[in-house]
């Protein structure tokens, strides 16, 4: 006969060794709820013009590897701005509208910053990339840049053609600015000029060059005798070394009398990376695009989850790569970034 205390017991043993196991599957699932990220999500948009341009591949493997490494949702934004502020802003403001915590904004041409960043929600975050503005445009917590220094990177340009050359003296520059209205293109124009004019370099023609042809570049490169072209922006660096191409080619576009223009330039698609692979162009400055787009979420992943925190400017690196250097290992994670 069985003992009615020694079934109470057994069932008061049986239910305590239940209660210790639902107790630690529920602290094993808090604990994994707190490894695997956190409890709220940030939804974070990008709006960069001609967003499926080759140009931002590296950009684009820094956003998503620092979205999947602070648990962001990232919406980048398919673009076409046509040169239209309007539009920009339009898109904007359809991002905060549509839950938007902070959003990656590259200003479109001849555009400033109190051109489209009015009226923005005091509970979002705007970062600005690649296109450096007044400062005074971005002064608030709410707002930083990230990006490369511009005066570095044109100071950079010359200094390396001057080593390549010993001197400059009586060497004459033709220079393809990109989009003058830009403060980081202007400033790179500038700075550029300074240093080849210290060491005698004449500067011989100086243009914006955004809706420029190859055969208008060969007129200007004809007619002032230029030995040097140096495009200063990434769109300006590819149809300058498909200028340099066709003359190679085909001979189908005025040159110098020599024969013997060298293309400088700044850059970082993919065509360009390939024609300084073929001696198209003889040297470029690649800027780190990849390193801006994982900082520009991870700063502002920050901010979003610390609201006593600010916005932050950052500086982001560069290198100056020749055909026989871009397969070095330290150009290469510049030139070719891999993320998980």
């Amino acid at each position: 006969m069985l003992n009615p205390r020694n079934i109470f017991n057994e069932s008061k043993w049986l239910f305590a060794i239940i209660t210790v196991i639902v107790i630690g599957i529920v602290v094993c699932a808090v604990d994994v709820i707190k490894v695997d990220g956190p409890s709220e999500k940030y939804q974070i948009s990008v709006i960069v013009d001609e967003s499926n341009s080759a140009r931002w591949d590296s950009f684009q493997t820094g956003l998503r590897q620092a979205a999947r490494e602070n648990g962001i949702r990232l919406n980048y934004v398919t673009t076409d701005f046509e040169g239209s502020p309007v539009k920009e802003k339009n898109l904007i403001d359809q991002e905060i509208e549509n839950g938007a915590d902070a959003v990656i904004v590259q200003l479109c041409s001849g555009s400033s910053a109190s051109d489209i960043l009015t009226d923005i929600p005091q509970n979002v975050y705007i970062e600005l990339i690649d296109n450096n503005v007044n400062k005074d445009e971005i002064a608030s917590n709410k707002m930083g840049y990230t990006g490369a220094d511009s005066v570095e990177v044109g100071t950079e340009l010359a200094t390396r053609i001057i080593e390549e050359y010993g001197e400059l003296k009586g060497v004459r520059i033709g220079i393809l600015a990109g989009n003058l209205k830009l403060v980081s293109v202007q400033e790179r124009v500038d700075s550029f000029k300074e240093k080849a004019n210290e060491a005698g370099a004449q500067i011989v023609f100086s243009v914006e060059a955004t809706q420029i042809s190859e055969r208008e570049i060969g007129e200007l490169v004809k007619s002032n005798k230029a030995d040097i072209l140096v495009a200063l922006d990434n769109d300006v660096t590819e149809t300058a070394a498909d200028y340099v191409k066709m003359v190679d080619n085909y001979n189908a576009y005025p040159t110098n009398e020599l024969g013997n223009l060298k293309l400088y330039g700044v850059g970082c698609s993919p065509d360009n990376l390939n024609d300084l692979d073929q001696g198209i162009i003889k040297g470029m400055v690649v800027i780190n695009e990849y390193e801006m787009g994982y900082m520009v979420i991870s700063n502002l992943s920050d901010v979003l989850k610390d609201e006593h925190l600010r916005v932050s400017d950052y500086t982001v690196g560069y290198a100056y790569v020749t055909g026989e250097t871009m397969y070095d290992e330290g150009n290469q994670q510049i030139l070719f970034p891999i993320g998980d």
